[in-house]
């Protein structure tokens, strides 16, 4: 027979109360916020930080961060960039920047696993040096393309796989729409959550999180499997700056600046303490809609990106206090219920 499965409230996302409170208070308090017009744009710019916020998250789950995934997004789009200015096929400009990405993941592995580099340290360095060859491919200029046959897919995937007009008027906020970008990144998501729920990715990750060492004598190659991980979240950077460069059709060489930050706060949001073992895919997911329903809301109000900053990094500390603290809850509740079995056995209550 089955096990029940007790519930535990660390079982759910924190970012799932957040979202639901921000997505409430802003719809009431906010014109036009849950408009479909707004909701379209909220998941087109969200796609990309969705995408890196899955990788973010995996990593910091087995006890590790990157934060060289803004400097994996620019290298990996200016390199897809330079190939579409030299006349390359879009799926080459495409598949350069993946293995670029990758490849910059790859390094990062050997050098946090293998090297025994400390994983800060290590994707920090990596970021600057990423960041650095993205300046030098580019020359420090914008990096544009002439639409030819050979690469006029990457004009039509910035444009709406679906759109609808709703209502009678025609007002924009009454326009529904589903970008190609989008697609992707919701396709990236359900591959994602199936990998994590129904390989060995999910159970691994979770085991070398909480000990690295105890996982290696269980027979999980560790060395394999962290070395992957942060692969994967190389790999992911890659579409991100692919992403951005289908959305913009240009290429700054700087525009993954910043974004393994947005990518850290949605992945903590979503209940990844940072000492690895514990999260899900799914809660950064969600971490990453609560910060660009932020961003959106106070856009739509006027508020400048000064205070758009200040209440994201409240929003992380916020998220960080609820994590110590639904911890703290479990493990307080652990703790009686190990103590209510012992005064059991030491009664003679227990068959």
């Amino acid at each position: 027979m089955k096990k029940s499965r007790h519930f535990k409230l660390s079982s759910l996302p924190n970012s799932i109360y957040i979202f639901v409170i921000v997505f409430v208070v802003f719809g009431i308090g906010i014109d036009k916020f849950w408009s479909p017009a707004n909701l379209s744009t909220l998941l087109l710019q969200a796609s990309v930080l969705l995408t890196v916020a899955m990788g973010m998250a995996v990593v910091i789950m087995t006890g590790g961060i990157d934060l060289s995934i803004g400097g994996i997004i620019s290298l990996s789009a200016v390199v897809a960039g330079t190939i579409l200015k030299l006349g390359g096929h879009w799926i080459l400009a495409i598949l350069g920047a993946l293995v670029i990405g990758t490849a910059v993941g790859f390094l990062n592995g050997i050098i946090v696993q293998k090297m025994k580099v400390d994983s800060l340290i290590a994707t920090f360095g990596m970021a600057y040096i990423a960041q650095s060859m993205a300046n030098v491919i580019s020359a420090k200029r914008t990096v544009n393309w002439e639409v030819l046959p050979q690469n006029a897919m990457i004009k039509t995937l910035s444009g709406d796989i679906y759109s609808k007009q709703l209502g009678q008027y025609g007002q924009a906020a009454d326009v529904i729409s589903i970008s190609y970008i989008a697609l992707i990144c919701v396709v990236v998501m359900i591959v994602m959550n199936i990998a994590f729920k129904k390989t060995r990715l999910g159970p691994y990750v979770y085991a070398i999180g909480a000990n690295q060492e105890t996982a290696r004598l269980a027979g999980i190659k560790t060395n394999t499997w962290r070395i992957g991980v942060f692969m994967l979240s190389g790999f992911l950077g890659s579409i991100a700056g692919t992403m951005l460069l289908i959305r913009a059709q240009s290429v700054q060489p700087t525009l993954g600046t910043g974004m393994e930050f947005y990518a850290v706060v949605a992945a903590v949001l979503g209940g990844n303490a940072l000492e690895g073992g514990k999260g899900s895919v799914v809660g950064a997911i969600l971490g990453a809609f609560v910060l660009y329903s932020i961003r959106s809301a106070l856009m739509l109000e006027g508020i400048s990106t000064f205070w758009v900053m200040v209440t994201i990094g409240g929003v992380l500390i916020a998220g960080m206090v609820i994590n110590s603290l639904v911890y703290f809850y479990e493990r307080k509740t652990l703790l009686k219920a190990k103590l209510r079995a012992t005064e059991s056995i030491e009664k003679g209550d227990v068959r």
